[in-house]
């Protein structure tokens, strides 16, 4: 069994070669298409959503739900092409700590799905201009 060589010269070599392979998967984004862009709004604004949390996403205008006293929704606007599209976040929140029955102060996509917090995207599809 050979030694570890400590020579330099090939632990530069060495360095280098795995520079150039970690380079070879390099990816370009710059050029990206209309529906990546679009794409990336949408995750632009779900992210934003989760780093502002219910507190400041109330402060932001959160509006209250009615029957559901502890579900809130705020909206966001994304474009693609000629359509305009609604993101509709809802997110439980209460002051006291706790929520209360599940199946009765819940809605019926959180009862379906089991799930607390969830988005809806709608399409406003533009108005015809009619004479």
């Amino acid at each position: 069994m050979a030694a570890p060589s400590n020579n330099p010269l090939k632990f530069r070599e060495a360095e280098e070669e795995t520079v150039e392979e970690i380079d070879e998967g390099f990816d370009d984004f710059t050029l990206a298409s209309s529906w990546e862009r679009f794409i990336s709004d949408i995750e632009a604004a779900c992210r934003q959503w989760m780093i502002d949390g219910p507190k400041n996403l109330l402060a932001k205008g959160a509006e209250q739900l009615n029957p559901w006293k502890h579900l809130y929704k705020i909206k966001s606007e994304v474009k693609y092409g000629t359509k305009t599209y609604c993101m509709e976040y809802y997110f439980e929140f209460s002051s006291h700590g706790k929520i209360g029955d599940w199946l009765k102060d819940s809605h019926n996509l959180q009862i379906f799905f089991g799930v607390k917090d969830f988005v809806v995207y709608l399409v406003f599809l533009q108005k015809l201009n009619s004479h």
